[in-house]
C-alpha cells in the first residue's frame, strides 16, 4: 500500500499521523482498532437510503483539524483517552498499576512511556503493554492477547540453541522509530548461542541492548549480521566473511558465515535474506541459483562435510513454479541440509518464512516460534547436537 511504498523510499508515517474519509460507514469501521485514524463524511447529505454520501464532505469535515480513533455520522467521537479505540481499556485498566522489570508506572503510563521512548504509534503501544502485562493491561491489547509461550523443550547435554531472527529495519533510529531495546531483550531472554539477523541496521546497539552478553561477529554486516554468546560458543577468528548474492528493489541482498566452536567441535554458520522477485531477483529460479552459491561458498571455505547451520528469512513465495526448484529444496537435494523449523507465527509475526537448516554432519531438533519482540516476524529457535 502507500504507508508500504514510502517506507521503501525511507519515509516512515507513523500510524498514529495516517487519516482516512470516506462516505461509507463500512469503509470507516474498517479501520477500528488499527491506530490509523478514519471519518466517516458527508454527514449531512445522503443518498442510497443513507448508505452513502450525498453532495460530498464540507471544509469542516476534513479541514477541522486533527483527530484521533474512528468516527462515523451520528456518533459521538470515542473520548480522547490512551487506547479509547479498544473498548476493553477502560480508565480503571489505564490506572492499574504495571509492576515488572522494566516498569513502576500504571497501564496508561507504560503505554505512554513507549510512545515517548520506543517510537511505537498508539495502536502498536497498547498492544505491547497489553502483552507484557496481559492480566492487567490486557484488555488494552487491540489484537488481544497471543497464547502463552510453551516452555523451553529440553535437549541433551550440550546442545545449542540458534536462533534466526527478523529485526524488522523500521525498528532503527536510522530508519523510523528505536524498537532495538526490545529486540535485545528478546533475544537475552531466550538465550540462544548464535542468532542469525536479518534487516538489521545497527548490529553493535543492538548487542548493547542485550545486556552486553552477545558479541557481533565481525564481516557480517549487510543487514545480515551473526551475533554470538562467547559463555556457549568460541568464534574462530578469521573464518567470518559475507558475499552478495542477487538483490531485489528492496536492499543489497548478502549471506554471511562464521565458523565456531563448542565442547570440542567446529561447525559452521550461515544466515541470508533472500530476495522478493523483484528487479534483478525477478526470475523465479533466482533462489535455487542463491542456494547454489551458498554451496558453492561452503565448498569454497571447506565447509562441506562439517556441520553446518543456515538461517534465512527466505522468502519462498518467490520461487514459485521455478522449474529449478527453491533455494530449501536445492539445500535438501544437493547439500544433505534438513529443513528443522519453519516459522509459524502461532505467538505474532509472518508465518511461512523464516527457517532453519542443519546439515547431515548434525542433529537440529525442537524448532519453534518464540515471539517477535516487536518486530513483525517470529524470532525462531531449534536445538543443535553435534557430532
Amino acid at each position: 500500500g502507500m504507508l508500504g511504498w514510502y517506507l521503501a523510499r525511507g519515509v516512515a508515517i507513523a500510524d498514529a499521523e495516517v487519516y482516512f474519509f470516506d462516505d461509507k460507514e463500512e469503509n470507516v469501521r474498517g479501520f477500528a482498532g488499527t491506530g490509523y485514524n478514519a471519518r466517516e463524511i458527508s454527514c449531512a447529505s445522503r443518498d442510497g437510503g443513507g448508505s452513502r454520501g450525498g453532495c460530498g464532505a464540507t471544509t469542516d469535515e476534513v479541514g477541522a483539524g486533527p483527530f484521533s480513533g474512528m468516527e462515523v455520522c451520528g456518533e459521538a467521537p470515542p473520548p480522547g483517552g490512551l487506547c479509547s479505540f479498544v473498548g476493553s481499556c477502560t480508565e480503571a485498566v489505564l490506572a492499574t498499576p504495571a509492576v515488572g522489570p522494566d516498569s513502576s508506572a500504571s497501564c496508561g503510563g507504560r503505554i505512554q512511556w513507549v510512545m515517548d521512548n520506543m517510537g511505537k504509534s498508539e495502536a502498536d503501544a497498547c498492544q505491547q503493554v497489553g502483552e507484557e502485562f496481559p492480566p492487567l493491561c490486557g484488555p488494552c491489547a487491540p489484537e488481544g492477547i497471543p497464547p502463552s509461550l510453551p516452555p523451553s523443550p529440553s535437549g541433551p547435554a550440550g546442545a545449542l540453541s540458534i536462533m534466526s531472527y527478523n529485526t524488522k529495519y523500521d525498528g532503527y533510529p536510522c530508519c523510523g522509530s528505536d524498537l532495538v531495546p526490545s529486540y535485545g531483550a528478546h533475544i537475552r531472554d531466550l538465550g540462544p548461542a548464535i542468532v542469525g539477523l536479518q534487516e538489521c541496521q545497527d548490529a553493535n546497539y543492538l548487542a548493547g541492548q542485550t545486556g552486553g552478553r552477545y558479541q557481533v561477529v565481525p564481516d557480517t554486516g549487510g543487514g545480515n549480521n551473526i551475533l554470538y554468546d562467547p559463555s556457549q560458543v568460541a568464534f574462530v577468528a578469521g573464518s567470518s566473511g559475507r558475499m552478495d548474492i542477487t538483490s531485489d528493489t528492496y536492499a543489497q541482498r548478502t549471506i554471511s558465515w562464521a565458523k565456531f566452536s563448542s565442547g570440542g567441535s567446529e561447525f559452521w554458520f550461515m544466515n541470508t535474506h533472500l530476495p522478493h522477485n523483484l528487479g534483478a531477483a525477478a526470475s523465479t529460479a533466482t533462489h535455487s541459483q542463491i542456494a547454489r552459491a551458498l554451496l558453492g561458498k561452503m565448498d569454497e571455505l571447506g565447509a562441506r562435510g562439517s556441520p553446518t547451520v543456515v538461517t534465512c528469512d527466505c522468502n519462498p513465495f518467490a520461487s514459485n513454479g521455478s522449474p529449478e526448484g527453491s533455494f530449501q529444496s536445492n539445500l535438501e537435494s544437493r547439500g544433505g541440509f534438513t529443513t528443522v523449523h519453519v516459522g509459524t507465527g502461532q505467538f505474532g509475526g509472518f508465518g511461512g518464512l523464516d527457517k532453519i537448516y542443519v546439515s547431515e554432519e548434525a542433529t537440529g531438533f525442537n524448532g519453534r516460534d518464540t515471539g517477535t519482540g516487536s518486530s513483525d516476524h517470529p524470532a525462531i529457535t531449534a536445538q543443535l547436537a553435534l557430532p
